[in-house]
């Protein structure tokens, strides 16, 4: 229930947080705010040379990365390790933030090698951006280990995201976590915080089991795929 603000807070509750995703009772959930919490303005990372401080990274021309120095900041390490040795799902996120995705470039060249599914992004597809999507999400599983899951948005209402968690709990058999699914407007999107590491903790647990602990979720997922990019073929 206490938001962690990472540069503001003590860096021990960092130490507290990585040692709560072992699902150590003893220690307080936390949802972790990468960029910054809207309660405290001063701490919320925005601008280009708040960027830079945080990643001593400098961006250059074409996305290029360049680093200002030879400085690992509170912010990489801890956005390393957790995407070192946890599968994380984006949500609500476009995948595009050229920060994050060094750091996944650079954990990936580390320890995996490349075009492996690591990670996951749920993201929506129509058939007005099946192509360039699909292209997207071939990318980004070769390039930063990230395997997309669709969605059907053919309205721009992203209700399909509401029906696909739904399915990934009941597929986990979690339903018990989230309860009565609720509507669009209020606690799924509610919960989620895509560019601050990890979402509620009800949600990071469904995606934990869903990653780890059943791994036949995951042949459950790429038929979901299969199906929603035949529809889209179809429509086409």
């Amino acid at each position: 229930e206490t938001p962690l603000v990472i540069g503001k807070d003590p860096p021990r509750l960092v130490h507290e947080f990585l040692l709560a995703r072992n699902n150590d009772r003893q220690i307080p959930q936390r949802i972790a705010h990468l960029h910054g919490w809207y309660r405290n303005p001063q701490s919320i990372i925005l601008s280009f040379k708040d960027y830079t401080e945080a990643y001593g990274l400098l961006v250059g021309q074409a996305g290029q990365h360049q680093e200002s120095e030879y400085r690992w900041t509170l912010h990489r390490k801890l956005l390393w390790s957790v995407l070192a040795t946890r599968r994380v799902v984006f949500v609500g996120f476009s995948m595009s933030d050229p920060y994050l995705n060094k750091m996944l470039e650079t954990v990936s060249a580390d320890l995996w090698g490349w075009d492996k599914s690591i990670h996951f992004a749920i993201m929506s597809i129509s058939p007005k951006n099946a192509e360039d999507s699909k292209a997207k999400a071939e990318r980004l599983k070769s390039e930063y280990g990230v395997c997309t899951v669709f969605y059907e948005d053919f309205d721009q209402s992203h209700r399909g995201l509401e029906r696909i968690v739904a399915e990934i709990a009941e597929a986990c058999g979690a339903t018990d976590l989230l309860g009565t699914i609720p509507s669009r407007e209020t606690k799924i999107l509610g919960e989620i915080h895509a560019d601050q590491v990890y979402i509620g903790d009800r949600g990071t647990q469904i995606y934990t089991q869903l990653a780890d602990k059943k791994r036949e979720s995951l042949d459950w997922l790429e038929q979901a795929n299969q199906r929603m990019e035949g529809k889209i073929d179809d429509e086409n």
